[in-house]
């Protein structure tokens, strides 16, 4: 697999996608709430969250060539999140976090993934090490 090739995981519910998503950072979890259409532009009374549990790091990016991850395997999903299997990124912090505590890995035994979502105009790229997928009536 190539370094920073994404590939798409898709979701249950269509995520409405010209919203922006509410997010909600509690200690080293992040929350993503994001509406959903039953069909274009019709929204349902559902509502999406996904849950990144421990997280190591977060970046956004926003006015670049491309407002979505410039790196995506080809897919037919309407609705996803993307999975980065082979992360520069996600190498780096860990070189990084090697050489300023080589210790590290004997007290953090979790394994970490770099995760992307889209959120209307710019994508959101998370490192950590999982993530829930729920549904919510509201």
């Amino acid at each position: 697999m190539l370094n920073d090739k994404a590939v798409a995981v898709e979701l249950q519910e269509w995520m409405a996608p010209n919203d922006y998503m509410n997010i909600e950072y509690i200690r080293d979890t992040m929350h993503c709430y994001f509406k959903i259409w039953d069909t274009p532009g019709v929204y349902s009374k559902t509502i999406g969250v996904l849950t990144f549990e421990s997280i190591w790091a977060v970046r956004v990016q926003r006015y670049r060539r491309l407002n979505y991850y410039p790196q995506e395997e080809e897919h037919s999903f309407r609705s996803y999140f993307l999975v980065v299997p082979s992360s520069s990124w996600l190498k780096s912090l860990i070189k990084l976090r090697d050489e300023e505590d080589s210790e590290w890995r004997n007290f953090d035994k979790k394994e970490y993934f770099h995760y992307v979502i889209q959120n209307n105009d710019h994508y959101i790229e998370i490192i950590s090490s999982e993530i829930i997928i729920d549904y919510k009536i509201v």
